[in-house]
């Protein structure tokens, strides 16, 4: 077994040390040696690199610089994969599906090389402009193979239910049986609270819906009807229940605290240490 593979292992693992990860989207913007930096100043338990901006354009030297900057370093990772200007169900445009699988099996090849511990992946978003069966469809051909490269990679990719309002391609009960319909030790569902929250779905419900094909969490906050990515506490997100539907899930998850560009390093901390066992009790008053 080579060293990426043992890392993708560890990575991997969901027990109650390994399954917290902070998103790097607070850090957008930054190179890859200050994020890093960052994750081990601030003492994240693991960071989910976000693969947005000039330093992905090469994920070779990104690659590189990453192997060099975690070389004797136990700190967990996993990668989104790219979000911006990119829509994989995109029913109007060929070659912007086309765009965005190329740059997702970039992703998977990358988290591959780094033994992340999983990728994520969006499905692709809706419009009041597009034929939302045909979006649907497309979404679906695109999954279809990108799971099948997973699978030969051996790597851990997650579909996301990304978008709010008519962003969303996905509702409710259609996510759930998108995620059926890919499902496979390598392709399940990364449920992203503040989203499925925002859309007015039922958190508790789609936990027990998808059972043991929920692989991770993104986790964050907001008023209920839009996308803000706030800190838990800063909405009207009911953590406390939608907690303890995860807790009841029948096996751990990757947790992971997905805040806006502009959070607090401190609150981020804060939550981390609640969030993570040393205040676990008080998580549910956050």
């Amino acid at each position: 077994m080579n060293e990426m593979q043992e890392r993708r292992e560890e990575n991997g693992k969901t027990d109650e040390r390994r399954q917290w990860f902070v998103s790097a989207l607070p850090l957008l913007g930054q190179g890859l040696t200050e994020i890093l930096q960052t994750a081990r100043e601030w003492e994240w338990p693991g960071v989910e690199l976000v693969m947005d901006g000039e330093v992905w354009q090469h994920p070779g030297g990104a690659v590189q610089h990453i192997r060099k900057n975690l070389l004797g370093e136990d700190l967990p990772i996993t990668l989104h994969a790219p979000v911006f200007e990119i829509n994989l169900a995109n029913p109007l445009y060929p070659e912007q599906r086309l765009l965005a699988e190329r740059q997702y099996v970039g992703a998977l090849v990358t988290a591959a090389e780094l033994g992340a511990g999983h990728v994520v992946i969006h499905p692709g978003y809706g419009s009041r402009t597009y034929d939302r069966d045909l979006a649907q469809s497309f979404a679906r051909e695109h999954l279809a193979r990108l799971c099948k490269m997973a699978e030969r990679l051996g790597v851990l990719m997650v579909v996301e239910n990304a978008g709010v309002g008519p962003a969303a391609l996905f509702d409710q009960n259609e996510f759930a049986a998108l995620i059926e319909e890919f499902y496979s030790p390598y392709c399940r569902a990364i449920v992203d609270i503040g989203h499925a929250f925002a859309n007015g779905w039922d958190l508790p419900g789609l936990f027990a819906a998808l059972g043991d094909r929920v692989r991770a969490v993104h986790i964050h906050d907001n008023g209920g009807s839009a996308d803000e990515h706030l800190p838990l506490g800063h909405g009207h997100l009911p953590w406390a229940e939608v907690e303890r539907a995860i807790r009841a899930l029948p096996s751990p998850v990757h947790q992971v605290i997905e805040y806006r560009e502009d959070t607090d390093l401190e609150v981020i901390r804060s939550h981390v240490a609640r969030l993570t066992g040393r205040e676990r009790a008080k998580a549910g008053g956050i």
